[in-house]
């Protein structure tokens, strides 16, 4: 997909600075665990996996829910430990109503999928 100079900028940053977070985490014989909880409806919102094209002022926009995956990809490039927690499976109210965050059952659930990861991580 195409994306931004600035956006391309943002993602190379943020690698950047996981690579030197994972760096000192391994000169100190520790790891780095990064968790990323995946709101499908918000991150992937297209229900097929068509790519959407559409010109504005002389520039082609292209959207897929593929164009997601590879943003994450490059964001995530040669970190060691990244666990996703894909909230599609999740059947109850994503969000607290009051305030936008996970809901107290969302949250349980992502708990029990991050110790899910810590018992198999740790075998």
């Amino acid at each position: 997909m195409i994306i931004s100079d600035e956006e391309r900028e943002k993602e190379i940053l943020t690698n950047k600075l996981l690579l030197k977070i994972q760096d000192l985490t391994n000169e100190h014989q520790a790891s780095l665990h990064i968790m990323f909880v995946l709101y499908p409806e918000h991150y992937k919102s297209f229900k097929d996996d068509k790519v959407y094209r559409y010109c504005f002022k002389n520039r082609e926009f292209a959207y897929s829910n593929e164009a997601f995956d590879q943003k994450l990809n490059r964001v995530f490039e040669n970190i060691n430990n990244v666990f996703i927690i894909n909230l599609g499976d999740f059947r109850l109210r994503n969000h607290d109503l009051l305030d936008g965050h996970l809901s107290r059952e969302a949250n349980k659930y992502v708990m029990k999928k991050l110790s899910e990861y810590i018992k198999e991580f740790d075998n």
